[in-house]
């Protein structure tokens, strides 16, 4: 969805500083960003919750059948050291994307950490 693109290319520093807080604290995951309400989808997107998911079950209303084994392929795959694995969840059906972009999660964890000093 070019909404969900657009906000992960405008937040992507935050992102990836998040899941790789995430993956640093409890292993291979998914940053969940949520938005309650499906006809904030015709709206700028503007998410009201995010966390970070190790397990699909952690995703309210989510279901194996919903990845049909993409997460399980992603979480295995991925590298936490470049890429970030983002699932957007409302109301529907959750949509996941593996994404990377500058800076490197390690690199946007530390830029972030500065900022809160």
């Amino acid at each position: 969805m070019r909404r969900h693109t657009d906000w992960l290319a405008g937040h992507w520093p935050e992102l990836a500083a998040a899941a790789f807080e995430g993956y640093d604290r409890h292993g291979a995951g998914a940053v969940v960003v949520w938005a309650a309400s499906r006809s904030r989808w015709l709206r700028p997107f503007q998410p009201e919750r995010l966390w970070y998911a190790t397990q699909i079950h952690a995703i309210p209303g989510a279901a194996a059948a919903d990845f049909d084994g993409w997460e399980a392929r992603q979480l295995e795959t991925y590298d936490p050291r470049a890429e970030a694995l983002v699932v957007f969840a409302s109301a529907g059906r959750p949509v996941g994307y593996r994404v990377a972009g500058n800076p490197a999660p390690p690199h946007a964890r530390r830029l972030a950490r500065a900022a809160d000093n």
